[in-house]
């Protein structure tokens, strides 16, 4: 009868972390650190993806429309960069998530995808405030280390 009730805690305490872990109360405060880490230009901020992430992501704006598509390279890339000129600007930044849906997959929720609104006010001396709003959707996957992102999809104007 012990043999029995062991193996059925386990997979108990392996069910109830998934839903732990995949809550908003959990998934948004990481989201915010992850988005300080990236305006500060920290690069520890790539240690969020997992290796094979699948990145896609569009801006458009009064100046033309560029895009970033790849995997971690790209996106590390990428944030690089966007941490780099951030501290260049020594600009304050502001960010909001809105609209925010949480969908679990895979049984015991080993996969979920979340969807929401980011608004990112930019204020820097000498220069206009600029907001920039994007719709993002983000495959993330529990691992072993915690919540990484498999997937990103986002779109801004």
């Amino acid at each position: 009868m012990k043999l029995l009730i062991w193996p059925l805690l386990l997979v108990a305490a392996w069910i109830g972390h998934g839903r732990l872990m995949f809550t908003e109360s959990r998934l948004m405060p990481m989201l915010s650190a992850h988005a300080a880490q990236v305006y500060a230009g920290d690069t520890r901020a790539c240690e969020l993806y997992t290796d094979d992430v699948q990145v896609e992501i569009l801006a458009e704006d009064r100046q033309g429309r560029w895009e970033v598509e790849g995997g971690k390279d790209e996106v590390c890339g990428y944030l690089r960069k966007a941490g780099a000129a951030f501290a260049l600007l020594d600009a304050n930044i502001h960010t909001e998530f809105s609209e925010v849906a949480l969908q679990r997959k895979g049984f015991p929720w080993t996969e979920a995808t979340l969807n929401y609104t980011e608004t990112v006010t930019v204020q820097a001396a000498k220069l206009p405030a600029m907001t920039v709003v994007s719709r993002d959707e983000l495959t993330l996957v529990r691992t072993l280390t915690g919540v990484k992102i498999r997937v990103i999809r986002s779109h801004s104007e």
